[in-house]
């Protein structure tokens, strides 16, 4: 059951994750539709270029287009083959052959829609390019649509990331509410640890320190993360400094330090500095 129902929470998040993505960069490609078709209209005015006035945009439309139906396909390639550090000799020789066969999908979409649409709206023939630059012109086109293919992979991956990370905290702070237990992502590991044990917890950077009697963790999440799990599961935690969390519980003493802040002993010996913003949040005397 337990399973079951993780896996439809992964996918969930996999589905969040793709309209997300798909909608910031259908955005972006209508963004760049209007921009390059402006822009492209300019420059040719400023040449003189006896061009009509739709050209740019029907050239700018069709790739727009061809973008469009391709960009689920290369969604499928990152998912089946995700950027992972560790396994980086599978994924990218597959990425740059996709890469390839996206462009060449892309040219033959885009070329087949303009040499359809210019008779008709702007009563020309469209030619690509001609024999002598046929080569040039394709390397040229692969430039651009390799860097556009890298931008969406990209986009993917991040919003994907995104998403099982925000999984991961909702079914932390759940499993913090039902056992009274931390998760935490140690060395590729997880660890779940009875907020009992817990003496204090200091942010470091993109981790936290999470320290107890027996032994001290290095998780990877923010401190509000952590922060968050501690008080679904009932903990008597408290910030106390911008970097530091405490268990009530567990300071034995109070000492002022004569400029408004303050130094709190832990039942371990350790020492925990409490800063005068969070006075607040102190243990009471």
């Amino acid at each position: 059951m337990r399973e079951n129902r993780d896996y439809h929470l992964e996918r969930a998040a996999d589905r969040k994750a793709f309209r997300f993505a798909y909608g910031l960069l259908v955005a972006i490609t209508l963004a760049n539709l209007i921009v390059n078709s402006l822009s492209q209209s300019d420059e040719l005015a400023r040449r003189g270029a006896e061009v009509h006035a739709l050209a740019p945009w029907i050239w700018e439309a069709s790739s727009t287009i061809a973008w469009l139906g391709l960009i689920p396909l290369i969604y499928l390639v990152q998912k089946r083959f995700a950027l992972d550090r560790d396994n980086w000799p599978i994924w990218l020789p597959v990425h740059v052959f996709a890469s390839l066969a996206v462009s060449a999908s892309h040219i033959a979409i885009m070329v087949t829609l303009r040499k359809l649409a210019s008779p008709v709206l702007v009563d020309e023939t469209y030619i690509f390019a001609g024999p002598d630059n046929l080569v040039s012109t394709l390397i040229y086109e692969y430039r651009k649509d390799a860097l556009s293919y890298a931008l969406i992979v990209f986009t993917f991956a991040m919003s994907r990331a995104f998403e099982a990370s925000e999984l991961e905290l909702r079914v932390a702070r759940e499993e913090a509410r039902s056992n009274h237990r931390l998760t935490l992502k140690c060395g590729g590991k997880l660890i779940w640890l009875d907020i009992e044990r817990v003496l204090w917890v200091q942010a470091a950077s993109n981790y936290v320190e999470v320290h107890t009697e027996a032994k001290d963790y290095l998780a990877r999440i923010t401190l509000k993360g952590i922060e968050s799990q501690l008080s679904d599961a009932g903990a008597p935690i408290s910030r106390v400094h911008r970097s530091y969390l405490v268990n009530r519980n567990q300071v034995r003493e109070l000492v002022p330090t004569g400029d408004g802040d303050a130094r709190l002993l832990m039942a371990d010996g350790s020492e925990v500095p409490a800063s005068r913003t969070y006075r607040q949040n102190w243990p009471a005397a």
